[in-house]
């Protein structure tokens, strides 16, 4: 499958031009089944836009180093042109303006090409959304693609485009990087801006971050980002496992993981209260988001799908007293994490306790699913990052046996972000982490390029 540094070399070989890579991304019907990836596209500005990154490259002018690559973003933040929604029917924040992480991704070169699929206010950690189309997972059709990030996770993961911008406020940018077997990071808290993006809530938790098909345009992306250079190092690195937090996950995603912990001569560390986080981190989202959308939720309750009103509901019982004490149990968890970190770089666990769950009939998803056990299987070992700011990142380790992908986590530092990219590239190194091929995907970008990323 093509990446970002597939099209660069393509590029400077003269095999092919941002014009035709751009028309090949619309031939592929990206809003349309059997992806449901994109919830809007505008071909004509996508067109215009690969026309002014071919003409700077014929120039020898190119813009950045992503340069005629396509970026797909999510419909939290903002783009010129297009309007917001967070996942929902009708909600609306109108797109005049760029996020200033969408500048910077311009100001790169990136051809922007569309607003991705979501699950409604983000609060659906399994791709599921009663209000649009819910993304197809490219590996398996009949399962889902994890959230809220669906449709990034989905497309990057289908080969629509290399690079997709995601959001993260308990695992939304990390769950469907794991289901939909491609790499993605939730950066360190304030590393990139979150200003442009639509406010519904999630004020203490969320982050945005890129989801690629390797480490190399994790990097890339990420640097872009945050305006900030981040470098690989192959210096070794010392990874620790919390075996009590790992728990039993599915046997599948058990094995696998720990599969890789084994190559990775892992210490025994301890984390005290990572049990906690749980409750802490729903305490802390489904406050801020049900403060995010108060008065439309009262007054107009109905323009919510059943699952997210019945979510709104049960959020608007966290008490004051819950939230403050939710917060406390912050303070102590990045302390736990802190002092972890005295002897080791990267704490590794799963990123999902399960693969892809089933995906619903059409007529379930229309109604919206409230699944708690499916909830927490999800989530069952993301929410501390957020919780602590702490960037994180899911690579891809393997398969079940039908297909479906599975994540392993690399946790680091708060603001050692680049020890966990170096983290991720090490075990794309040693042959440990890779986005899998699948039959189902769809490569409209196929460039025979002299790199080391072709499958």
């Amino acid at each position: 499958m093509t990446t970002a540094a597939d099209l660069r070399a393509g590029y400077a070989a003269a095999l092919t031009t941002p014009t035709a890579v751009a028309e090949a991304f619309l031939a592929a019907r990206p809003t349309e089944r059997p992806w449901q990836a994109f919830r809007s596209v505008d071909a004509e500005d996508v067109r215009a836009q690969a026309r002014a990154s071919t003409e700077r490259l014929a120039a020898g002018t190119p813009a950045g180093p992503l340069e005629g690559v396509p970026v797909g973003v999510k419909d939290f933040v903002a783009v010129d042109g297009y309007r917001s929604h967070a996942g929902t029917r009708d909600l609306v924040a109108h797109g005049d303006v760029d996020a200033l992480l969408v500048r910077r991704l311009r100001d790169a070169g990136a051809i922007i090409v569309g607003k991705l699929h979501c699950t409604e206010l983000g609060l659906s950690p399994t791709g599921i959304s009663g209000a649009q189309p819910t993304p197809v997972n490219p590996h398996s059709p009949t399962h889902l693609t994890g959230g809220s990030s669906s449709g990034t996770g989905a497309a990057v993961g289908a080969g629509l485009i290399p690079l997709g911008v995601g959001s993260d406020g308990g695992g939304s940018i990390r769950i469907p990087a794991a289901l939909c077997g491609v790499f993605g990071i939730k950066p360190s808290w304030d590393l990139v801006p979150t200003d442009g993006e639509m406010s519904v809530g999630w004020w203490s938790v969320e982050h945005i971050g890129p989801l690629a098909r390797c480490t190399e345009d994790l990097t890339t992306m990420l640097s872009v980002m945050a305006d900030v250079p981040l470098a690989i190092s192959e210096e070794p690195l010392r990874f620790g496992v919390d075996w009590s937090w790992w728990g039993r996950p599915d046997a599948e995603v058990d094995a696998a993981c720990r599969a890789v912990v084994a190559e990775l001569s892992a210490a025994d560390i301890s984390i005290p209260y990572v049990d906690l986080a749980m409750s802490a981190g729903y305490a802390t989202a489904l406050a801020e988001v049900v403060a995010g959308v108060w008065d439309v939720w009262q007054d107009t309750p109905d323009r919510f799908s059943t699952d997210v009103r019945a979510t709104l509901g049960m959020s608007a019982h966290v008490t004051g007293a819950d939230y403050v004490r939710a917060q406390q149990v912050r303070r102590v968890l990045a302390e736990s994490f802190e002092a972890a970190f005295e002897t080791v770089d990267v704490i590794v666990v799963p990123t999902t306790a399960t693969a892809a769950p089933p995906r619903p009939s059409d007529a379930e998803l229309d109604a919206g699913v409230v699944d708690l056990d499916m909830l927490d299987a999800m989530i069952a070992y993301t929410f501390p990052a957020n919780l602590c700011g702490l960037p994180a990142a899911s690579v891809p380790v393997g398969q079940t046996l039908d297909g479906r992908p599975i994540g392993l986590q690399l946790i680091g530092r708060r603001g050692a972000d680049a020890t966990v990219l170096s983290a991720c590239a090490a075990l794309e190194r040693a042959g440990l982490a890779a986005a899998p091929v699948s039959s189902r995907q769809h490569d409209p970008f196929p460039v025979p390029t002299p790199t080391t990323h072709e499958e």
